[in-house]
């Protein structure tokens, strides 16, 4: 999830309390701009030598840039962190931002996020630690812990059964990017199918691994990309769409034909009415609403 969104995709309470989920004391170490709207950061900590390296979809939370008092009370609670956190007022409670992690080194207290860059927009503060921290400036993160039982699995919506998937049908935008890179370059040689990615401009295009039986789709929105055009089925892009809960998250089955849809809420909710219009079985994809246009940024 996504790579910068607000507070859902759900990651919910009961993911944050258990032991499956921790909080890692890390600080910002690296920046880099990897593409025009996606900016890289390495986040490194003794303490991330026990993150878990699932990878795929699997969500993180980052909070932001929080003075060291916060981030000692939080890490020294005996009730735990997620209780600590509601507790605190409002003026020092730490955002959260959900993210997928781009690159997992436990050897070496490691990890890498990327974060898109939303053009014209306001930063959010995901975007403006990322952008404008000083390099070792301390943040938090809730992710998943090695070792324990269920952490592979805690907090991922692609769970497919490699033995029968044949087909696959990838949808994002540039904040499900790095999680699409991750299920592309995870899928078996022989599946097929389409990766359909829309991004802000020309220079977030890159090539992507995966299986040779899978296309893969660019649309740049500087050029006029739009990915709805590119679906197997009719979206009405124009249409309003009325959010919910159960419209915005929505996780296939395992099966021989899987679809996962992530990126801005309406996009995703357009995109799952239009294939329940065309009678694709609600099973076989899942539909994620990593954030929220006109709600809250990065």
């Amino acid at each position: 999830m996504p790579s910068a969104v607000t507070g859902f995709p759900y990651l919910n309470a009961n993911t944050l309390m258990s032991s499956n989920y921790a909080l890692f004391d890390t600080r910002l170490a690296a920046r880099r701009f990897v593409s025009p709207s996606m900016l890289r950061i390495t986040l490194a900590g003794e303490s991330l030598r026990g993150v878990g390296a699932t990878g795929l979809d699997q969500r993180v939370k980052v909070l932001p840039g929080h003075d060291a008092v916060v981030c000692d009370r939080l890490l020294a609670s005996e009730e735990g962190w997620y209780q600590a956190w509601l507790a605190e007022p409002d003026e020092s409670r730490p955002w959260m931002r959900t993210y997928t992690f781009s690159g997992i080194r436990p050897d070496r207290g490691e990890v890498d996020i990327d974060v898109a860059m939303e053009h014209g927009h306001p930063h959010g503060p995901g975007a403006e630690f990322a952008l404008r921290a000083e390099l070792g400036s301390r943040t938090l993160l809730v992710g998943p812990v090695a070792g324990t039982e269920g952490h592979e699995t805690a907090g991922v919506a692609w769970l497919p059964d490699y033995a029968v998937l044949a087909h696959v049908l990838i949808v994002a935008d540039e904040t499900a990017l790095p999680a699409a890179r991750a299920i592309l370059a995870d899928l078996p040689p022989a599946v097929r199918g389409t990766a359909i990615i829309e991004v802000p401009e020309r220079g977030d295009v890159a090539d992507l691994p995966r299986p040779t039986g899978v296309d893969l789709v660019w649309c740049p929105r500087d050029e006029g990309g739009d990915a709805l055009r590119h679906l197997p089925f009719p979206v009405d892009a124009s249409e309003s769409i009325e959010l919910s809960d159960d419209v915005l998250w929505a996780e296939a089955e395992p099966g021989g034909w899987l679809g996962w849809v992530a990126g801005e809420s309406h996009w995703v909710a357009r995109i799952r009415k239009g294939a329940k219009a065309a009678g694709v079985p609600r099973h076989n994809m899942s539909f994620m609403g990593y954030w929220r246009r006109g709600v809250g940024a990065p």
